[in-house]
């Protein structure tokens, strides 16, 4: 083996080992990466939670509100029911004072 023989083998070992370094640095970013896609998926997961118990939080308010307006209607109602009432017994006793009863 001669000289250039020797130089071949160490400039191919160096490529090698340039080739392996370089190698590790992506794997590397690409180990970064999936790490950051996993915190991002469990992140997702988590706001995907919060937003169901939103929801249910929310149903729960829509309901309270409306039995609240339907409470507040019907004593409207009734107050309506007993302000008419109040004028025919007022009528009425007007109009049995004018015949004499």
């Amino acid at each position: 083996m001669s000289g250039e023989d020797f130089g071949g083998i160490e400039g191919t070992i160096a490529r090698i080992d340039a080739r392996c370094r370089s190698n590790s640095h992506r794997i590397q970013e690409l180990e970064n990466s999936q790490q950051a896609m996993t915190e991002l998926a469990l992140s997702v997961r988590a706001m995907a939670t919060e937003q169901c118990n939103i929801k249910e939080d929310l149903g729960e308010v829509k309901n309270d509100v409306k039995l609240l307006t339907q409470k507040a209607g019907k004593r409207w109602d009734s107050l309506v029911e007993k302000a008419a009432w109040l004028v025919a017994g007022a009528l009425l006793s007007y109009a049995l004072a004018q015949i004499g009863l």
